[in-house]
């Protein structure tokens, strides 16, 4: 089976924020300055309210909120689409022709490998290669490291989808193909 599509920025911006989004890394950091934005605007308003002041005043938590409010931001900004695009926009500026990253992009599955064909490079591998898939409703994520992946957008091959989940049921274990809700 062959699949043949243009890889374009919004692709690569879209394997970015699933990333950011999946990796066990990404979510542990986020879930303690999640915690470090909690538990500071809590402590200040304790401090305020019980060592510092004779009882509760709004202007003594108002701090402590602006933090959360400017923290929680901060956090919700990093692990966004807006920043994943953000990112490959950067990205792009260092490759001038956008060869290496963006572009035409062949898949040719067999049997015994699959080879992946861009306008630099073709490369033969191994189905042990593939670390897991990732599936979502828009995308193949098919992850060779725990830090790259192939991406197969569903829209640009629309008329192959089945047959790309059927070959991929059929190489790669149960326990390392995942169905994603986002």
């Amino acid at each position: 089976m062959q699949i043949t599509f243009d890889f374009d920025m919004d692709d690569y911006a879209a394997f970015q924020h699933h990333y950011r989004m999946t990796a066990p890394a990404s979510k542990r950091s986020f879930y303690i300055f999640l915690g470090i934005a909690l538990i500071f605007p809590v402590v200040m308003i304790v401090i305020n309210c019980i060592f510092l002041s004779n009882g509760f005043n709004f202007d003594d938590i108002l701090f402590p909120l602006l933090w959360l409010f400017f923290f929680g931001s901060w956090l919700w900004y990093s692990r966004s689409k807006m920043a994943a695009k953000r990112n490959v926009k950067i990205l792009i500026k260092k490759d001038k022709d956008n060869s290496q990253v963006l572009g035409e992009r062949t898949f040719l599955f067999e049997n015994d490998y699959f080879i992946v064909k861009t306008i630099q490079s073709e490369i033969k591998s191994d189905w042990l290669v593939i670390r897991k898939v990732d599936e979502t409703p828009y995308y193949f994520f098919i992850y060779v490291s725990n830090f790259s992946a192939y991406v197969i957008p569903k829209c640009k091959i629309e008329s192959q989808v089945q047959d790309l989940q059927e070959i991929l049921h059929q190489h790669i274990p149960q326990e390392k193909y995942k169905l994603c809700k986002k």
